[in-house]
C-alpha cells in the first residue's frame, strides 16, 4: 500500500485569502500549469476563487513534455473549455508581447478599456514556473526563482511596462488530495516538497508509467535489455546498471528512486508527459 500525499502549509492558507481579497483589483488571470500533468496540475479553488474573471492557460515545461501529448492538449482545452492557451518552455526567451496580447485582447472583451493599466493576476500551483514566467515578461529578475516548491511565499506587483502590471502570487495547492493518482503526479512533477514524500512508492508509480508508454526511454536511459520484469525487481536491475551498492554488496535502491525521479523532472529520461488528452 503507497503512503498517503497531501500538502497544505500555512503561507498556502494565507495565499488563498490574498488571491480572494485582490482578485477583484485584476482584469485577467494567466494560470499556470504543468505541460507533462495539465489536469492534475490545474488547481480546483481557482475556479471559485476567480468567478467570471477572464483566465489564459500557459502550459509551462513545454521542453519537458511529450509534444505529441501537449499538442492534443492544447487542442483539448481550445475545443472543450474554450480558453485560451498556449505551452511555453520558460528556460528560452518567450514571444512575451504574444502573451500580453492576449490577455490585453481577452480583458477588452470583458469591458476593460485597451488604454488602461492591465492588471494581470499570475496564478498556479507551486514550482510550476510562475517566478520565471514574470522574470522572462519583465526582461529582468524580479522574482526569485529556484527549482523546487514553496519559493515565494507573498503577493508581488511588477511593472512590465507603463500600462501593463503582472500580481505575482504563491504557488497553492488544494486542502485534500482527494485523488491520490493526482497527488503522485504532483509529487513527481516537484510540486510537493520532497520531504514529505516515500520516494520509493513515487518510484515504482513512474516506473509503472514508463514501461506502459515510454518503453524505449526507460530502456535506453538505464542500458535495459527488457523492461519486462515486475517493478521491484526493475528498481533492482536499475540500481545495479548504475553501480548504486553498498556494503556488503546491498544495492541503494533509495538512491536509485531518487536519482530516477530528479531525471525524470530535469527531462534526462526524454520528453515524458504523465497525463494524456481523451
Amino acid at each position: 500500500m503507497t503512503s498517503h500525499i497531501q500538502w497544505f502549509p500555512g503561507h498556502m492558507a494565507k495565499a488563498k485569502r490574498q488571491i480572494q481579497e485582490f482578485i477583484s483589483c485584476c482584469d485577467v488571470l494567466i494560470e499556470l500549469a504543468d505541460s507533462r500533468l495539465p489536469l492534475a496540475s490545474r488547481n480546483p479553488i481557482l475556479d471559485s476563487l476567480s468567478g467570471t474573471k477572464p483566465r489564459v492557460l500557459v502550459l509551462t515545461k513545454d521542453d519537458l513534455a511529450d509534444p505529441k501529448s501537449t499538442k492534443q492538449w492544447l487542442n483539448y482545452f481550445h475545443i472543450y473549455e474554450e480558453i485560451p492557451c498556449l505551452a511555453l518552455n520558460l528556460q528560452k526567451p518567450l514571444k512575451a508581447k504574444t502573451l500580453i496580447k492576449t490577455c490585453r485582447n481577452l480583458a477588452t472583451r470583458y469591458g476593460v478599456s485597451p488604454t488602461s493599466t492591465l492588471n494581470i493576476m499570475v496564478v498556479g500551483i507551486p514550482n510550476v514556473g510562475k517566478s520565471l514566467l514574470i522574470n522572462a515578461l519583465s526582461k529582468r529578475s524580479v522574482a526569485r526563482v529556484q527549482n523546487k516548491p514553496a519559493i515565494t511565499k507573498k503577493l508581488q506587483w511588477v511593472n512590465i511596462h507603463h500600462n501593463v502590471r503582472l500580481l505575482d502570487t504563491p504557488g497553492m495547492l488544494w486542502p485534500k488530495f482527494d485523488n491520490q493518482t493526482m497527488a503522485q503526479k504532483l509529487a513527481l512533477s516537484g510540486a510537493i516538497k520532497d520531504s514529505l514524500l516515500n520516494h520509493y512508492d513515487l518510484a515504482l508509480v513512474l516506473v509503472q508509467h514508463l514501461k506502459q508508454h515510454y518503453p524505449r526511454l526507460l530502456k535506453q536511459r538505464f542500458h535495459l535489455d527488457s523492461v519486462n520484469p515486475e517493478n521491484d525487481d526493475l528498481i533492482k536491475h536499475m540500481a545495479q546498471k548504475r553501480g548504486y551498492i553498498l556494503k556488503k554488496a546491498e544495492l541503494d535502491t533509495d538512491r536509485l528512486c531518487k536519482t530516477l525521479i530528479q531525471e525524470f523532472r530535469a527531462g534526462k529520461l526524454g520528453r515524458i508527459s504523465l497525463e494524456f488528452s481523451v
